[in-house]
């Protein structure tokens, strides 16, 4: 999996994929906007998909597009789980195999009863064991991707989904379908919001011999530019995951 970190504002990075980590379930003390209306915030009506409602093959009358939809967010802001269970159900009666994608994306913004029940029908539909540790599942679909492609509106639900958290995530997804090489399942929240981790950024710079700090065996980050060489300790860079600099006379 890819632990997803985006930094906003003006001079905002196209990219920036934090170190691999779990997904994070939204904590707010308030609810949060619709995932629809999050998205449409940060993008123009001319270039914001709207949900398709493509028919499933072999599934007459039943769209896995909709009831996607339905498992999140209609079933977050719904009155108890009665919205949920009825996706559940239809999920299960159809053997859908696209939402378990879906399924698993969703565990860490559910808990409780909620939680186990997603756990039941992702048991069923796979065959596998697991509990309800949502990174062991997100572990094991790492390994299975090839069989549980996603149902056709899976980018624009994603988009969605992240935009719960931060609506800069649309502006970050909106042309993945189109441009990412890495697989949509594959990036999941990394448990900070954007600028949650402050980046390393023209750090000050000591000789070999001033870095008393250091160990004989700890790891370093070894870079040469143009006749000019820097060790970044792996300790230190490892609480920023990213660093900015200049050597020599290139900025890195």
């Amino acid at each position: 999996m890819v632990g997803l970190a985006v930094a906003c504002g003006d001079d905002r990075p196209e990219s920036a994929l934090a170190t691999p980590t779990r997904a994070a379930a939204v904590a707010t003390s308030q609810a949060p906007a619709r995932p629809t209306e999050a998205v449409e915030q940060s993008a123009s009506e001319d270039s914001t998909p709207q949900p398709s409602t493509t028919v499933a093959s072999g599934f007459e009358g039943y769209d896995s597009n909709a009831v996607m939809y339905e498992i999140f967010p209609e079933a977050m802001y719904a009155t108890g789980t009665d919205v949920l269970k009825a996706a559940l159900a239809k999920i299960q009666a159809r053997q859908d195999l696209s939402q378990v994608p879906v399924l698993i994306e969703t565990l860490e913004y559910y808990g409780g009863s909620a939680r186990r029940s997603i756990v039941d029908v992702l048991q069923q539909l796979t065959g596998q064991d697991i509990a309800t540790s949502p990174n062991k599942w997100m572990e094991w679909l790492g390994r299975n991707l090839s069989d549980y492609s996603p149902p056709e509106d899976y980018t624009n639900w994603k988009i969605g989904l992240l935009s719960v958290i931060d609506p800069c995530y649309a502006d970050f997804l909106r042309d993945s379908k189109e441009t990412s090489r890495i697989d949509l399942t594959e990036v999941v929240f990394g448990g900070q919001p954007p600028d949650g981790i402050p980046d390393l950024r023209n750090p000050d710079v000591v000789t070999a011999e001033e870095a008393t700090y250091l160990n004989l065996d700890d790891r370093v980050f070894g870079v040469s530019i143009n006749g000019e060489s820097r060790a970044y300790p792996l300790r230190i860079i490892n609480a920023h995951e990213l660093a900015n600099d200049a050597l020599g006379g290139e900025p890195i």
